[in-house]
């Protein structure tokens, strides 16, 4: 049976995932990754029982699944990727000019943190 390591992988926007599966069995191994509900990124590059995604983006985040095969059978592990963006705060307006007790209102939004 396969085992991808790590199971779980948090990493950050612009990092590089590396995800591997091992598994044990009569050779010749053929590996297959795969993204669930999805397909592999671009970045992605698949060695054998690697998988590398380059410069990660939030869309990277999700599930991905190994299938291990031989000519014997075949089994499947799954790996949860979490990708993290950077906390960014935005104010507008950035400049208010008002009278002396006039009211003034800004907009404060954030965005960024966790994902997948």
């Amino acid at each position: 049976m396969p085992l991808p390591c790590p199971t779980t992988c948090p990493c950050r926007v612009g990092e590089v995932i590396r995800l591997q599966c091992m598994a044990h069995g009569t050779p010749p191994l053929r590996f297959d990754w795969s993204k669930v509900n999805g397909s592999l990124p671009s970045t992605a590059q698949v060695q054998g029982g690697d998988l590398q995604i380059n410069l990660a983006t939030e869309n990277d985040a999700g599930t991905y699944k190994c299938v291990s095969s031989n000519t014997v059978g075949r089994s499947e592990a799954f790996a949860k990727v979490s990708v993290r963006s950077p906390l960014s705060v935005k104010v507008s307006p950035q400049v208010e000019v008002k009278a002396p007790g006039m009211a003034v209102e800004f907009t404060c939004a954030a965005k960024g943190g966790h994902q997948g």
